[in-house]
């Protein structure tokens, strides 16, 4: 899945800010799985430091063609709680990642907090399992 894009720049930031890329990363990477494997309609990070990376909001997923939902990614529970004190009126929907994390884990964990079946995991794991092969290949 080389398209993941890292909005890291090398030798800039803080070690919290590195961890809450790659976190954010990882959350792209498994969005990306469960769109491909038709999970969700679709879904979109927002740009760092816009209105939306603002209002506490890192992704917005679309379980279907109709409505979004927005999400944040956190690296800690405490930051989990600081969000949703701040932003739990308007953005309610918030992760703790745990890097690494499986994408099959970190999928189930999405899907609960949104609300949505997590019966597709099979599927995922199927999927990650053919790319590493092919990787090791």
């Amino acid at each position: 899945m080389s398209r993941i894009r890292s909005r890291r720049i090398s030798g800039f930031g803080s070690e919290s800010e590195e961890r809450g890329f790659n976190n954010e990363s990882l959350v792209e990477e498994t969005l990306m799985v469960m769109k491909e494997t038709g999970h969700i309609h679709h879904y979109i990070q927002t740009d760092r430091r816009d209105k939306f990376d603002r209002a506490g909001i890192d992704f917005w997923i679309w379980p279907d063609k109709t409505h979004a939902i927005p999400l944040q990614v956190k690296s800690s529970a405490k930051g989990r709680r600081e969000h949703l004190r701040r932003y739990g009126d308007t953005v309610p929907y918030c992760i703790v990642v745990n890097s690494p994390e499986s994408l099959s884990d970190l999928a189930e964990k999405i899907l609960c907090e949104i609300g949505l079946s997590v019966k597709f995991l099979e599927e995922v794991l199927r999927l990650a399992l053919q790319e590493t092969l092919m990787e090791t290949a």
